[in-house]
């Protein structure tokens, strides 16, 4: 297991995994797993939190540190660090998937390789922001996807546009389902020898 020591240089990466390891953590548990670390120590998480965290911490740490115990102080920073190994691994992870550079939301499709393109995409995303998805609509053919990313950008919230998306989604079954009746009637049509006038009159009906 990795220890906070391990994080000490200021890396995006080293960032990253705390950030999210700290996410998950109460304030509480923050300051009590930094008792035992020293100030040198302690800046490896500081450097990761707001202002307004970072303040609260500090004067938490100065005023009230001496009344946890060693047991709690222990179980505080044990859960620290498998938060940390947790996200280590993950990204570790993640890594292994994504393309060697960012263009490859711009080059590829997402049905080119699913896995591999939306991992790019959220990297895309958490490294430039939201709204820089705005460069990359363009590129999108795929109508359910662009409509879906267009939403993000506009900043609406995960149940909203699932809400819109399933509006979408309804439709294009119906479409689909037209398509596959249509296919499936020329396709009995051939197999049945019947006129051209008959195949051609079926096809017109889903028009």
């Amino acid at each position: 297991m990795k220890r906070l020591q391990d994080y000490q240089e200021n890396t995006e990466s080293h960032n990253r995994i705390i950030q999210s390891a700290l996410r998950e953590l109460e304030m509480d548990v923050i300051i009590q797993a930094l008792i035992q670390y020293d100030e040198e120590e302690r800046e490896i998480i500081y450097r990761n939190l707001s202002r307004r965290v970072y303040e609260v911490v500090t004067n938490e740490l100065k005023l009230n540190s001496k009344q946890f115990s060693k047991s709690i102080q222990q179980k505080a920073n044990e859960t620290l660090l498998q938060k940390l190994n947790k996200y280590d691994e993950y990204y570790s992870y993640i890594e292994t998937f994504l393309p060697e550079n960012e263009n490859f939301v711009y080059d590829h499709q997402y049905d080119d390789c699913p896995e591999k393109y939306f991992l790019a995409l959220r990297q895309y995303i958490e490294s430039k922001g939201v709204l820089q998805l705005n460069n990359i609509l363009a590129s999108i053919k795929e109508p359910f996807l662009h409509k879906g990313l267009e939403l993000i950008v506009d900043g609406q919230d995960s149940l909203f546009i699932r809400s819109i998306l399933d509006i979408y989604k309804k439709q294009r079954i119906r479409k689909l389902t037209d398509d596959l009746d249509m296919l499936e009637d020329a396709i009995e049509s051939i197999a049945n020898h019947e006129s051209p006038i008959i195949l051609q009159e079926k096809i017109k009906a889903y028009e």
